[in-house]
C-alpha cells in the first residue's frame, strides 16, 4: 500500500487485503490522501461558501454499493 493512512493502516503491508477491499468500490481502488485534501480544501474555499448542512462522501462509491439490496452485484 502506498498511503496508509490511520483508516488504512489495519491493513498493513497485506496486499490481499487492499485488493478484496477494493474490489467492493466501485472505483476499484483505494482513494489518495490527495483525493481528500481536495475536498477539504474545497469545503475550506470560499467556492464551497454557500454548501451549509451537507454530509459529503468521498469514498469511491463504496457507500452506494453498501446500500444495494443483495441480490445486485457489481
Amino acid at each position: 500500500m502506498d498511503y496508509p493512512t490511520g483508516m488504512t493502516g489495519f491493513m498493513g503491508d497485506n496486499s490481499g487485503a487492499v485488493e478484496t477491499y477494493s474490489a467492493h468500490i466501485l472505483m476499484r481502488r483505494m482513494g489518495t490522501p490527495e483525493e481528500i485534501a481536495a475536498v477539504v480544501a474545497f469545503l475550506a474555499s470560499s467556492e464551497a461558501s454557500y454548501v451549509n448542512g451537507a454530509a459529503i462522501t468521498v469514498d469511491g462509491g463504496l457507500n452506494r454499493v453498501m446500500h444495494l439490496p443483495p441480490t445486485v452485484s457489481v
